[in-house]
């Protein structure tokens, strides 16, 4: 690759349309999510695409872009069958919900509050599964698409946005030079005035982290009453999602869908795989958008690819159960884009792990291409 870019990029994921926009740490597991986008060469946050492909993601597309499944998100069926409620239990709930928005400034507070009885605590997962209701699809059915610093131009999707035309006259088109890391696109975006959305992921790590600083190092059974507490199923934003149904994600754009049970089934197959195939690698692949070809990774060229120019960079998306999506196309025509879209990520995921041995042993090496008449596809670590 040329000396003249850097050795990685920064990403961006952009709703144009809504004028928002989320830094690359949002994409990945484990990771301090940061509201503000970096473009320093230097920083810990500045990952090439292999990164954020290969490493386990987080639940963004399921938070941007999953509608919940009706009746998943309610909470604890029964607040309490005792009558020896306390003084504060006993207040009437607008009072308590009132309290509990005092406290949930900080989420210390809210979550020490709950812990005093179990009535209190149900009364806090009914509140989260209520913000996690509110936060839900922020980007379902808007343009979407992961931006690389290297970028002079937005795909053509975007072209009859407002927001597109005022960039497209500021924008700088010549080549960047030694001097200059990256096209003047991506700096723009960056002053602009965006927001972030809410995030229910993000949401879910800073209750888990507000959980764990009220929990000492003790047995599970120091809380007989909350020993659920340590698992933190009920804090999962799949409480909207249930992984017992079959999910569909839907480009609203061209009337294509994957679904995840052509996900399970190959990830029966490729089971010396890590991480599993998911949504995320789907979406990734498809999204992304850069104008260098070179300049998506240092450690290897993924020309062939085609992830520079994303085919679904700038489409909108949802993510909606079977039943949903059977009750809601009536007679439109959408197309089964599993098998191919899949095809793609196994093609990926065999260039990066034929050619660095690294990612061979971490991630597991496809040695067969896919094909649809395949019914055993081996892999190993």
């Amino acid at each position: 690759m040329s000396s003249l870019f850097p050795d990685y990029q920064a990403f961006q994921l952009l709703a144009l349309e809504l004028q928002h926009r989320l830094d690359s740490s949002f994409i990945l597991l484990n990771k301090e999510y940061d509201p503000e986008p970096c473009c320093e060469a230097n920083s810990r946050r500045y990952f090439g695409f292999t990164k954020l492909f290969f490493e386990e993601s987080s639940d963004w597309v399921w938070s941007l872009l999953a509608r919940p499944s009706g009746g998943a998100a309610e909470g604890p069926s029964i607040l309490t069958e005792s009558t020896r409620l306390s003084a504060l239990e006993r207040l009437p709930n607008e009072l308590v919900d009132i309290i509990f928005d005092e406290l949930s400034m900080d989420k210390r507070h809210a979550v020490g509050l709950a812990l005093c009885s179990k009535y209190l605590w149900n009364l806090l997962i009914r509140r989260i599964r209520s913000q996690y209701l509110r936060s839900a699809a922020p980007w379902a059915g808007k343009k979407v698409l992961v931006l690389g610093s290297q970028t002079s131009h937005l795909p053509p999707a975007f072209a009859e946005l407002e927001t597109y035309n005022t960039l497209k006259l500021r924008n700088v088109k010549s080549p960047p030079s030694a001097n200059h890391r990256s096209f003047r696109l991506f700096e723009e975006l960056i002053q602009l005035d965006f927001s972030v959305p809410p995030i229910m992921h993000a949401q879910e790590a800073e209750w888990k982290k507000a959980i764990g600083l009220h929990l000492p190092r003790k047995p599970r059974n120091w809380l007989p009453d909350y020993s659920e507490i340590y698992e933190f199923g009920h804090l999962s934003i799949f409480c909207l999602f249930p992984q017992d149904r079959t999910w569909i994600l839907r480009n609203l754009t061209v009337h294509k869908f994957v679904s995840s049970n052509y996900l399970t089934t190959h990830n029966l197959r490729y089971a010396g795989l890590h991480p599993y195939f998911t949504f995320h690698h789907i979406l990734l692949s498809r999204i992304c958008w850069s104008s260098i070809p070179d300049s998506i990774d240092r450690a290897l060229s993924y020309n062939n690819a085609n992830i520079h120019h994303g085919i679904w960079a700038g489409h909108s998306f949802d993510i909606v159960t079977q039943e949903e999506h059977d009750e809601t196309c009536g007679q439109e025509y959408w197309e089964n884009a599993s098998e191919e879209a899949l095809a793609h990520v196994v093609h990926i995921w065999r260039m990066a792990t034929d050619h660095l041995p690294y990612f061979r042993r971490r991630y597991g090496r496809i040695k067969n291409r896919i094909s649809s008449s395949s019914k055993t596809v081996e892999s190993e670590d």
